[in-house]
């Protein structure tokens, strides 16, 4: 179902529908799109994990506690107002794809 698409601009994995209504220029501009929505996902996804990065470091060197908190997830709530499991899952994402043996400086 996937099609490579104008070789000459660049190669685009894209999945058409069952009758592609573009012409070449329709198409080649579309592309452009599709890569934009593309980049803008892996840079999401890069984001997502940095961010579980800089709150596990956080926690794990008690930065939390140099402003006064005793609890992580409250200094997370106070400061950036995010709930509990959603600091939990940002950490868990970074832990499972991209936690190295980070140490506090």
């Amino acid at each position: 179902m996937g099609t490579i698409v104008d070789r000459n601009y660049k190669e685009i994995e894209v999945v058409f529908g069952n009758a592609p209504a573009g012409t070449p220029e329709e198409t080649k501009n579309a592309c452009s799109n599709i890569n934009w929505v593309r980049n803008d996902i892996n840079e999401i996804k890069s984001q997502f994990i940095k961010l579980g990065f800089h709150l596990e470091e956080i926690s794990r060197c008690e930065i939390y506690k140099v402003f006064g908190f005793d609890d992580f997830y409250e200094f997370c709530e106070a400061n950036f107002h995010l709930s509990r499991s959603t600091v939990s899952r940002h950490i868990n994402l970074f832990l499972r794809f991209c936690c190295r043996n980070a140490k506090c400086i």
